[in-house]
């Protein structure tokens, strides 16, 4: 079951009529925090080798409720860099699988496969690892680089690359049937993440030192029947500098922006929040918000750094009343 809402204008200042009363009933709700961080023996799975104790502490850590461990991330199994994430749920809403999407490592660009991760969120024993997704595209094979951006809904398991969105079965993923259809991005749109809202998806841009953009298409119509190449946007916006991860969230669309060290997390109306270092895409589900971080992989961590677990979930009013923050972007 998916739990969508209608998206509203992001802003990045707290003069939204009753910010007020909302900042206080925000702040009364986390003074009894119902999370209070996780230890690095508490994190769920097998920790790569590259880990190690103790865990890295920001103003964020201390609303993490559950935490895990994606073993593949070490260099003598896949070098996995996680990048987006989605959430199989239950009748109920229980979240009952773990989707991680990422690439593995290699120097050059264009050698990065997109590879996805399915975890239990019991255990965070990881169910099933793809490491490459091939498909025939206008006459010749090609896999998908990079997975910035995935979406589960009722069509299946959305994959975003930089010029391709690709649907895959969220229940074949390691078999020759994964891939369900593949359409080009028009041009102009350059994918980085991904966001489901009702009948609309969403792909924003990644820029390391510009705003990055944010395209809105109709679904119903790239579901269409023969179609290839995904229908021109129905809409267009600035979005962050260094925008990783976009949410369906509580009043509309949330950003999260971030760098290995700090992350600008908005909701709308308000202004940033501290987030988890390294954080990329954003799932909400009940109380929480579900994020994964790229921080503790070979890409990008240095030998005297502390780890952050590369998913993990956090008590949303907790997070909400978290300090404000300016990266510097």
């Amino acid at each position: 079951m998916l739990l969508l809402a209608g998206c509203s204008p992001v802003t990045t200042d707290d003069r939204a009529v009753g910010q007020g009363s909302r900042e206080r009933s925000i702040q009364s709700v986390a003074s009894t925090p119902r999370c209070h961080g996780v230890s690095y023996d508490a994190v769920k799975g097998t920790e790569a080798d590259l880990m190690r104790p103790p865990l890295r502490r920001y103003a964020a850590s201390s609303a993490v409720c559950a935490a895990y461990w994606i073993p593949q991330v070490d260099p003598d199994k896949q070098s996995f860099v996680p990048q987006a994430l989605a959430l199989g749920t239950s009748s109920t809403g229980a979240v009952t699988k773990i989707f991680v999407g990422g690439y593995h490592w290699y120097p050059t660009y264009g050698n990065r496969p997109c590879q996805i991760a399915v975890l239990d969120p019991a255990t965070g024993k990881v169910l099933q690892f793809a490491t490459r997704f091939t498909a025939t595209v206008n006459g010749t094979s090609t896999f998908c680089r990079h997975g910035g951006g995935l979406e589960l809904d009722q069509h299946g398991l959305w994959l975003l690359e930089t010029g391709r969105l690709w649907l895959l079965d969220p229940n074949a993923l390691t078999t020759p049937r994964a891939v369900k259809r593949v359409w080009s991005l028009p041009s102009g749109v350059r994918g980085s993440t991904l966001v489901i809202a009702g009948n609309r998806l969403g792909i924003g841009s990644y820029k390391e030192s510009r705003h990055g953009r944010l395209w809105w298409f109709d679904k119903s119509r790239i579901v269409e029947p023969g179609r290839r190449t995904l229908p021109a946007a129905t809409s267009s916006r600035q979005m962050p500098i260094k925008l990783q991860g976009l949410g369906d969230g509580p009043r509309g669309l949330w950003t999260n922006a971030s760098s290995t060290h700090c992350a600008e997390l908005r909701e709308p109306g308000r202004a940033a929040r501290d987030f988890v270092p390294g954080s990329e895409d954003l799932e909400f589900r009940g109380q929480d918000i579900w994020t994964v971080s790229e921080s503790a992989t070979r890409a990008y961590l240095d030998a005297h750094e502390l780890v952050v677990p590369q998913v993990l979930r956090l008590d949303l009013a907790q997070t909400r009343a978290l300090r404000r923050v300016d990266c510097g972007f």
